[in-house]
């Protein structure tokens, strides 16, 4: 009955998921060839929003870059790829007279590893792809892989408006991996009928299965109850736990081996032993009269065995056999040999005794508390920290070590560092009993349970007060020796303004062309000598604050409103970028737009800010569309004193961000504009929530 039963039912399956796959198979070439249709359709769409005079202007070379049609063609393949995020490329190809394809334009970011310049030759061009250009006929391809990965692509080709020759072919690509989820989606249907045909057929034959089963283990009941009698006899005998049984006067009737192994003796020996008469320990005598008497017996401690001097440490449960009104005819012992626990609880304990002796002793400031905030442990140096004993501060609230005033603070600082198992260090003011306030540096760590729950936290202190005086006394010394300087300056100039005005004095009234050569190159030093000391300013602040956060947007606007810019438009990728740098740091861009304005000549139209990540960090580029800057001077920019005017800006520009280890370097290519690149490190850069790019 069950293998014709089984027959049908592999009949039953194997028809219906031929007529699943036929149904599938047909789903799937159907909307298949509805995405090409579809896919063909927006591609030629797309295309006829190209020019073809533009694209026959082009040359398909990298001088390409310079070209107004080539940037104009760049924005629309952008554009056609942003109304439609399935499509991942756009781009126009061309062919040479020897039959290469190479790339005019596509739709990816000059940045991106996936970018392709002007005149890339496209070594995977398919024979169908190459039809194209011969045809001049709409076609789609793909799957098929390039370098960029696996697509399906559209083409159609764009015909020279004068020779009605094909010119270009415009493509565009899907990925594969979309194209065939919405293939797999238009199959669900088909899928999901045949599943739920073939769960009906298996459920019927399931409740036909379950019925013979049923029969069967009927059968099989008898068979059962033996195997359990014979797992119940090996589970007894082969038992990791001692076990003996004995009659109601204390005779062993019955042992396993692991009892014969704690007592030290055979298993055969073991029957008609009296064990009230072979045992010396009163404890474990009256665990057992406990179990003959009708009650639970426990005993635990050393135990030795009179019969081989064995010495051990066990636990034992007795349990009586049957109930007080029943007649008793013995009891059961349960036999643990806990020896080698014993020896590791002892092992544990004194390791427990030798940390805490180590923390309470040692010569650093620890403390330890819970997750009520509640200390649990105080060492000895740390008495001496805050002037408080021991005793009285276990169980106290941890805001007992702050003064009334930092306390809120202290707290939500502490609290907001113990997030993880990871380490933190802060700088936390401690209160000593004299009213003194120490400053003490905080390194804690959360001790967890195997559930990653915190049990404790464990905090080491360093007593920081004095070098945080040092660094104040340090830090008024430079604050008078800045104002020294300041004054100093001060006068040096006024004496340079007076100097320059008896030096146009004299150039008025000098008619030797010898002496007025002269007086001119007196002038000129003293403007150099001004810019000097002018610069020695800026350089004399840099370093003096503390670096702080600060908004791209914002330094950019401000370097701009500062200098005289005429036609020069600026623009900025995006206002919610910020960078960890010295305050000075909108002096950078300062220095580098004035460099800009002086020479970049009357061609220079715009100065653009812009930025993009990198897997080491964020790269922020400041470049303009003017003369460019020579090769020869590159190697020199960021030296001190090279250059037309001061030859100081764009050297105080590098020491500026090499305080936070923001590194710069002028990168452009030749014969074109100024480009400087800032690396800014991990970490150093962020963006604001809700902000947006511009």
């Amino acid at each position: 009955m069950t293998r014709d039963l089984n027959r049908w039912l592999i009949i039953a399956v194997i028809i219906i998921l031929i007529s699943g796959c036929a149904l599938t198979l047909l789903a799937a070439q159907s909307e298949d060839g509805r995405l090409r249709k579809q896919l063909l359709t927006e591609t030629s769409l797309a295309g006829m929003g190209i020019d073809a005079g533009q694209v026959a202007a082009l040359s398909g070379s990298e001088a390409d870059l310079a070209s107004l049609y080539y940037l104009h063609l760049k924005e629309q393949m952008t554009g056609i790829r942003s109304t439609d995020p399935i499509i991942r490329f756009a781009y126009l190809m061309g062919q040479r007279p020897d039959g290469t394809v190479f790339i005019f334009v596509d739709s990816e970011d000059p940045n991106s590893e996936n970018y392709s310049p002007p005149g890339e030759v496209y070594t995977e061009a398919s024979d169908i792809l190459r039809q194209t250009f011969v045809t001049g006929t709409k076609t789609t391809e793909g799957p098929l892989g390039d370098r960029w990965g696996t697509w399906v692509s559209g083409f159609v080709p764009l015909y020279d408006p004068m020779t009605g020759r094909v010119i270009a072919v415009f493509g565009m690509d899907v990925d594969a991996r979309d194209w065939n989820r919405q293939i797999a989606t238009a199959c669900t249907p088909a899928v999901a009928g045949t599943c739920l045909f073939l769960m009906l057929v298996l459920t019927f034959f399931f409740v036909q299965k379950r019925n013979d089963r049923e029969r069967r283990f009927l059968e099989a009941s008898r068979a059962a109850i033996l195997e359990s009698e014979e797992r119940y006899r090996l589970l007894f005998t082969r038992s990791p736990i001692g076990i003996v049984q004995v009659d109601d006067h204390g005779i062993i009737t019955t042992a396993n081996q692991k009892f014969a192994d704690i007592i030290g003796v055979p298993v055969e020996r073991l029957v008609g032993i009296d064990t009230l008469n072979n045992i010396k320990d009163p404890d474990l005598i009256a665990a057992i009269n406990d179990t003959l008497a009708g009650k639970t017996g426990y005993f635990e401690g050393d135990y030795t065995s009179v019969l081989t001097g064995k010495r051990s440490t066990v636990r034992m449960i007795g349990q009586p056999i049957g109930t007080e009104k029943e007649r008793r005819f013995g009891a059961i012992g349960i036999f643990e040999d806990i020896t080698k626990r014993k020896e590791m609880d002892n092992a544990l304990r004194q390791t427990k005794d030798y940390l805490e002796n180590l923390i309470r002793f040692a010569n650093a400031p620890i403390i330890v508390w819970n997750p009520e905030f509640r200390i649990i442990e105080f060492n000895h140096a740390f008495e001496i920290l805050t002037g408080m004993t021991r005793n009285t501060v276990i169980g106290q609230h941890l805001d007992i070590l702050f003064s009334d005033e930092t306390r809120d603070v202290s707290m939500n600082l502490i609290r907001s560092t113990l997030g993880g198992e990871r380490w933190e260090v802060v700088e936390i003011p401690i209160r000593h009993m004299s009213g003194e306030t120490r400053t003490v540096l905080w390194n804690s760590a959360n001790i967890l349970d195997p559930q990653g729950r915190i049990i404790s936290t464990i905090a080491q202190g360093q007593d920081i007060t004095e070098r945080k005086r040092a660094e104040e006394a340090l830090f008024q010394a430079n604050k008078k020796l800045n104002l020294l300087y300041s004054i100093t300056r001060h006068d040096i100039l006024n004496l340079l303004m007076a100097l320059r005005s008896y030096i146009q004095l004299s150039r008025e009234g000098v008619m030797d062309p010898q002496l007025s050569d002269i007086i001119v190159k007196e002038e000129s030093i003293a403007e150099t000598i001004e810019g000097h000391i002018r610069f020695t300013g800026d350089y004399q602040n840099m370093g003096v604050k503390a670096p702080a956060w600060q908004n791209i947007h914002e330094m950019v606007l401000r370097a701009k409103e500062a200098l005289p810019m005429n036609h020069v438009r600026v623009e900025v990728d995006r206002t919610d970028l910020s960078v960890f740098a010295d305050p000075l740091f909108e002096k950078v861009f300062y220095n580098v737009f004035d460099n800009a304005l002086r020479y970049g000549g009357a061609q220079m139209k715009t100065i653009r800010v812009c930025s993009h990540e990198t897997g080491t960090g964020l790269v922020v580029v400041c470049e303009d569309d003017g003369a460019g800057i020579s090769k020869a001077d590159k190697k020199h920019l960021f030296r001190r004193g090279y250059g037309k005017n001061t030859g100081l800006g764009l050297f105080l520009s590098k020491e500026i961000l090499s305080i936070t280890g923001i590194s710069i370097a002028e990168t452009s290519a030749p014969g074109c504009g100024a480009r400087f690149e800032m690396q800014v490190p991990l970490g150093k850069y962020r963006w604001s929530k809700g902000r947006t790019v511009c």
